[in-house]
This record gives structure tokens, C-alpha cells and sequence, in this order.
């Protein structure tokens, strides 16, 4: 693999949390901040507190808003949902906020996070830009609002919903790394041309399913979701998130994947037991393809009866059945082995996608 610089290494980021938070709205940046070597904290109005999104998934603060006052950051963001609704309501998180914009760092909001930008009364004479229901607010406030995404205004960038969020961070890394003026520019699709399947079914892990899927789109490439029937609703187990399939696993063996992504939870637990999902993964291995397999998605490795002889980071409780398999244990958050590629656990998303990333740049240099 070609290594990728940690550009905003020892940066630091704030991320303003609550309950009834936007899943892909916290947890996407969070990722994809760390993956650009920031240090980035959660906080809440209280430290080490759990906080959750609609459905219930978890999310627990690193710091409170307290303690965030005493120090600096480079970036504050405001995630969406309903939680900004409540946190703007705490005069604590306005001043933090409002005294970092004001020092003229940067400032970043999605969706419903512009009801705390209204609350900052920072928007005068601001282009921005939000959920459409909360058009009327921004303007109301003061600023120009325009239905476009990233919309950057000097220090401030804002953005509609999920699905603005491959540019809209790709915005806030480019304006972290060489300020303002670099922000308007192209920005780099280091994957164009690339085709990824993300593997998914009942019960998937959202995090794992989600945060490849913007990455990667981020960065240019053409992101399938193949699940076990064409066109199909699946929920996540915790947040009941709902993702559809884009075609069923027998449709994609007639596709050739660059990569193919394999997660864990409760999802691979039925995925291996399907023929049409291991032939799949069989043809991708058999060709030398890119495949992926993140925390129990080496289960489905596993009876895909590809882990033989290879290196394999896994679960720490995963360590005898991948072992038995035929595999060599890993202690590293990514392996690579050939074109098989292991990662241990969600925390380890952010060095995935620089291993996923750096692997086709190498191959290609």
C-alpha cells in the first residue's frame, strides 16, 4: 500500500453532541476527521455520557461543555437531528461556539444544525445553506440562504443533509489543510473509475455499512450495496436504519468489484450461511480482487473458506475461530495479505480507509 498522509495530524476538532443526533451527521465526521489525523472530542453538556440517535444507537461524550470552554480547537461542528434544538438551549454550548467562530476558526453545520447557527447569531450577511424546512429561520436570521452544498462563507460551512456529506467533508479537510481559497477547488477523486459492493442484510452494522459507503464516494468511487434480493429494505440492529440493496448477490457475481466489503454484526451471522453471498466472495478471492472483512464479518471469511494461510486481524473474541480457520492472528487494527484486507473492530474505520485507499494508489504506481 501506498501510505496516505495524515494531513491534520495533531489538529484538533470538537464535535457538539445530544441526544436525538443525526447518526450519519456525528458519526461520518467523527471518522473521517480522525482519519485525516485530528484529535477529535465529543462533547456533550455532561463527559462520558452516553447520548442516542432516534432508534437508539449509542454515542458517549468525550468531554463536557464545561471543560471544552478551557480549551482550543480548530474546528467546531454542529451535527444535525434534533439535538441542536436542545443544545442551543444551553448557554454554555452558544458561548463556546460562538466565541470560536468569532476568533474566525472554523465553524461547520449540517441539516438541523442551523437552528443553533440562528441561536449563535452569527448568520448577518452569511450565505449558508440547510434542511429546506428551516429555510425561512436562516433567512429570518439574516443570511442568504442558497440550495447548493458545501456552501462556504469565509469560516463558516454549512451543508442540507446526509447526502451531502462526502463533499461537505472533503470541504472541511481541504479548508483545514490550506484555508479558505483551496476550498472552491476540485477536489481529488483518488478512486474514480473504482467499483466497491459493501455486503449487507438483516441486522447490518450501521457504522461499518455507512461510513465506507460516503468515504468512498468521497473519494470517487461507485459504491454498490448487494444484498441476498435485488432492490431490498434492510434495518440495522440497533438504529433500525434502513439501507436498500442495489442489486442481490447472485446479480453482482456477474459484476467485477474492485473491492469488496464484508461487515460483521448479526448480519454476517446470516450472510454466511448464504451460498449465493460465499460464491460471491469465493469469485472476488479466486480473481485476486480486493476483499475486505471488518470485525465478525470474517465470520462469512471464515466459511467463505478464504483465510487460509493468511494473515487476519480480527476480534479479540473471534481469535480462535480465525485461527482454526487456518489463518495468522494479527494485533494490528488493518492487515494486509495479498488483496485479502482485515480490520479488527469499528474503531478501526479510519485506518481502513486509508489502507483501502492506499491500496489502489500503490497498485497503480
Amino acid at each position: 500500500m501506498r501510505p496516505i498522509a495524515q494531513t491534520l495530524s495533531g489538529r484538533r476538532a470538537a464535535i457538539l453532541v445530544g441526544d436525538n443526533f443525526q447518526i450519519h451527521e456525528a458519526y461520518y465526521p467523527y471518522y473521517r476527521l480522525r482519519e485525516a489525523g485530528m484529535v477529535v472530542s465529543l462533547v456533550g453538556e455532561e463527559a462520558d455520557h452516553v447520548y442516542h440517535d432516534y432508534g437508539g444507537e449509542p454515542l458517549k461524550s468525550d468531554m463536557s461543555i464545561q471543560a471544552a470552554l478551557a480549551e482550543e480547537f480548530d474546528c467546531v461542528y454542529c451535527p444535525g437531528g434534533f439535538a441542536p434544538m436542545k443544545l442551543r438551549a444551553d448557554s454554555d454550548m452558544l458561548g463556546f461556539a460562538k466565541a470560536h467562530f468569532e476568533s474566525g476558526k472554523l465553524f461547520a453545520a449540517i441539516c438541523h444544525a442551523a437552528s443553533f447557527l440562528v441561536a449563535m447569531d452569527v448568520l448577518r450577511g452569511k450565505r449558508a445553506t440547510c434542511y429546506h424546512t428551516l429555510k425561512d429561520d436562516l433567512v429570518n436570521a439574516g443570511a442568504e440562504y442558497v440550495d447548493a452544498s458545501p456552501v462556504i462563507d469565509q469560516n463558516l460551512i454549512t451543508a442540507r443533509t446526509p447526502q451531502d456529506l462526502p463533499d461537505f467533508l472533503e470541504a472541511i479537510v481541504r479548508y483545514l489543510e490550506r484555508g479558505p481559497s483551496a476550498v472552491m477547488q476540485d477536489r481529488a477523486t483518488r478512486l474514480k473509475g473504482k467499483t466497491v459492493g459493501i455486503l449487507i442484510d438483516k441486522r447490518y452494522h450501521a457504522l461499518q455499512v455507512w461510513m465506507p459507503f460516503f468515504r468512498l464516494k468521497a473519494a470517487g468511487a461507485d459504491v454498490t450495496f448487494v444484498g441476498d434480493e435485488p432492490d431490498a429494505e434492510y434495518q440495522s440492529r440497533i438504529s433500525h436504519l434502513p439501507a436498500r440493496s442495489d442489486c442481490s448477490a447472485d446479480e453482482a457475481s456477474r459484476q467485477d468489484f474492485d473491492a469488496l466489503i464484508v461487515p460483521g454484526d448479526w448480519a454476517a451471522d446470516k450472510m454466511r450461511v448464504d451460498s449465493t453471498f460465499l460464491s460471491l466472495i469465493q469469485q472476488q478471492h479466486q480473481a485476486g480482487r480486493l476483499l475486505i472483512g471488518i470485525a465478525e464479518g470474517q465470520s462469512v471469511l471464515i466459511s467463505a473458506q478464504v483465510l487460509k494461510g493468511r494473515r487476519v486481524a480480527c476480534l479479540p473474541e473471534m481469535v480462535r475461530d480465525v485461527a482454526n480457520s487456518g489463518a495468522q492472528i494479527t494485533d494490528e487494527p488493518v492487515s494486509l495479505d495479498a488483496a485479502l484486507m482485515t480490520a479488527r473492530s469499528t474503531d478501526d474505520l479510519p485506518e481502513l480507509m486509508t489502507s483501502i485507499i492506499g491500496y489502489f494508489e500503490g497498485t497503480e504506481s
